[in-house]
């Protein structure tokens, strides 16, 4: 009989990647997979070790299937990814009955062919790894390492198989930072020709970018994401702040300038841009929140902000840095910041709102009798869903035309016209 195993992933899509790569090795050497860990003969947990409360949820999940390995309702455990590269030898002592492994070394993702765990119509690329900066709060280059990208050839190779083969419809791009693709294999960026050559070789129909950095990023790359069809006009850059000291402070290599002009040449051409921000980092004082949320008020080009406190990790350089913000005051901002995020979401849905938009299907809730689907502007799991009523039967992948309305403050469409260009799900 054939061994059973499952794995837990937790994290960001970077981390759903290197699952979709250990299930594909596992399934090679004759394994059954099942989705349901505690079905399973063996256990692999895909940790995240970014920042503190990630860290928690590991081994938090570490701890609850340990009770289950003891219990012998499985069989063996094994935990692998960030957590391990990050606090390896404490796990060990730890947890001296389990098995340990780090990151998925990025150009062991091309051994065997992607399968994807997305139901929907989407699945992740991962085109390379580690980093090139050195942001002063970031764990990344001490967990991810250098930068490593995947050879042009391989990811292309990727994502003719999943869009041909597998019938996924988006694919989205991703690594620690896409901006900085190429740097290391051909001595010079080359994410702007690894987009223009997966566009001219593969039938994807819609590529998304994410995780770029905002200091690296051009004119030329923002004129692609305004003039290709096929890539989303839909720009994933994290700037974290906008006062010059504070990002400074973060070593974040770009000033307020940078920032400004990005999102203007973003709303020129037309470009949505989802970034995230930081709130109560060493220095940070009334006056410099108040200049990031003026800012981030009179930006017609921000359709989505993630917003996060500032978690001190130990071994970073602002672990050490004086002048954090009272947990109160931290508290408030978030809760400030997290309410600009609805405002900004209620906008965008209101501009929405009596057109026709493209959205892409990603599954049914047959209980509401609803289609779950997407628009160009929102990246699977992190962004918006809009509630989707059809008349006749459509599948993951589909990409339709729909009249969107607000109703009780959701996004709900009505079918307009049916694309029928996608191979079926």
């Amino acid at each position: 009989m054939r061994p059973t195993f499952s794995v837990v992933t937790l994290g960001c899509p970077r981390n759903y990647v290197d699952s979709q790569y250990l299930v594909a090795r596992y399934l090679r050497k004759g394994w059954e997979y099942t989705s349901d860990p505690y079905s399973a003969d063996y256990v692999i947990i895909n940790t995240c070790g970014f920042i503190r409360p990630a860290v928690e949820e590991s081994v938090n999940t570490i701890l609850e299937f340990e009770d289950a390995l003891r219990s012998g309702r499985i069989k063996g455990l094994w935990v692998v990814g960030c957590l391990v590269e990050r606090c390896g030898g404490e796990l060990r002592r730890e947890f001296p009955d389990l098995r340990f492994e780090g990151c998925v070394d990025p150009r062991r993702l091309g051994e065997v062919p992607p399968l994807v765990f997305a139901e929907g119509g989407y699945a992740y690329v991962k085109i390379c790894e580690g980093c090139l900066s050195r942001c002063s709060f970031c764990t990344i280059p001490r967990i991810r390492g250098r930068l490593r990208s995947r050879p042009m050839e391989e990811i292309i190779e990727e994502v003719r198989y999943i869009t041909s083969q597998l019938g996924k419809s988006e694919v989205v791009l991703v690594g620690q930072d896409t901006t900085a693709y190429g740097w290391d294999l051909y001595r010079r960026p080359m994410l702007k020709e690894l987009i223009k050559q997966i566009l001219a070789h593969t039938e994807v129909r819609w590529l998304r970018l994410m995780y770029a950095y905002p200091g690296r990023i051009d004119e030329e790359l923002l004129d692609l994401l305004a003039v290709e069809e096929r890539l989303l006009s839909y720009l994933d850059v994290p700037i974290q702040h906008v006062n010059e000291r504070i990002l400074k402070k973060m070593a974040r290599g770009y000033g307020r300038a940078e920032v400004e002009d990005l999102f203007r040449m973003a709303e020129e051409r037309g470009i949505g841009i989802r970034t995230t921000i930081i709130v109560g980092f060493p220095g940070e004082g009334r006056s410099e929140f108040a200049e990031l949320r003026r800012f981030l008020e009179g930006q017609r080009a921000l359709i989505r902000l993630g917003v996060f406190k500032y978690s001190p990790e130990e071994g970073t350089p602002a672990y050490r840095m004086r002048g954090r913000p009272k947990e109160s005051t931290v508290l408030s901002r978030y809760r400030r910041m997290r309410n600009l995020s609805r405002q900004v979401l209620r906008r965008v849905a209101e501009e929405m709102a009596g057109r026709e938009v493209d959205l892409i299907v990603d599954g049914y809730l047959p209980s509401a009798g609803y289609y779950l689907a997407r628009t160009r502007w929102d990246a699977p799991e992190v962004d918006n869903v809009v509630f989707l009523r059809s008349g006749r039967e459509l599948l993951s992948g589909d990409i339709i035309k729909a009249h969107l309305d607000i109703i009780n403050g959701e996004l709900v469409g009505e079918v307009a016209v049916q694309d029928t260009g996608q191979d079926r799900v």
